[in-house]
């Protein structure tokens, strides 16, 4: 599974990146959560490292969407997914940017049955929310399997990204479940390298080799 970092600042993406991410996951709130002009937080954005860049549309109607991506394009350059809020007009705008070049993924997936339309309607990718899933009673972790064995099943491309991961078991549950990326917050990246029972073993490695150093 590969990891994504959810976060439009620079330096917490090239921490991230230094930790193993391998692309960026924004969306409206994370860009707003900058503070500064979007454009800006964009451009900035994709100078701090060199892979994907998920950028989501925010126009209510197919032609916005489209205008939405190509601005997008037009500051990320080819690097960009497009994200679109899972809706009729999102499928529909979708397939006019797939036919324009652009990779599409489909998000804010809480439900089983969104993520079979999605798949079926032939996103290249669609975005799981599992913390949402989860307070709406939802299991995500099945939900992704399940979509997991369709597309396997059916030798579809389409990839299962993972987002609102907001702890280490949102992370390692949609990884063994069969998820393609996730992008978790970057506390959740640094609290999956730490664990106390790791700090210990390597205290007392150091403290064995200090009785036979030089």
């Amino acid at each position: 599974m590969d990891l994504y970092i959810a976060s439009a600042n620079p330096r917490v993406i090239e921490s991230a990146i230094g930790l193993g991410a391998v692309g960026v996951a924004t969306n409206p709130s994370v860009v707003a959560a900058e503070d500064r002009p979007w454009r800006d937080v964009l451009r900035d954005a994709a100078g701090a490292f060199d892979g994907p860049l998920l950028v989501q549309a925010v126009a209510s109607d197919v032609a916005g969407i489209v205008r939405d991506a190509n601005e997008f394009r037009s500051i990320v350059g080819e690097r960009l997914i497009v994200k679109v809020a899972m809706s009729s007009v999102a499928i529909a705008a979708m397939r006019e940017l797939q036919a324009d070049g652009f990779e599409v993924m489909i998000t804010t997936i809480v439900t089983p049955a969104q993520g079979i339309v999605a798949i079926q309607a032939g996103a290249d990718q669609i975005g799981v929310y599992v913390g949402r899933a989860e307070r709406a009673g939802i299991d995500p972790y099945v939900m992704i399997a399940g979509l997991r064995a369709l597309i396997d099943r059916r030798g579809l491309s389409t990839k299962i990204g993972v987002g609102s991961i907001n702890d280490l078991h949102s992370l390692v549950g949609s990884a063994f479940a069969g998820a393609d990326n996730a992008a978790p917050v970057f506390n959740v990246l640094a609290d999956a390298i730490a664990h106390p029972l790791t700090e210990t073993a390597h205290q007392a490695f150091l403290a064995d080799w200090s009785r036979v150093a030089d």
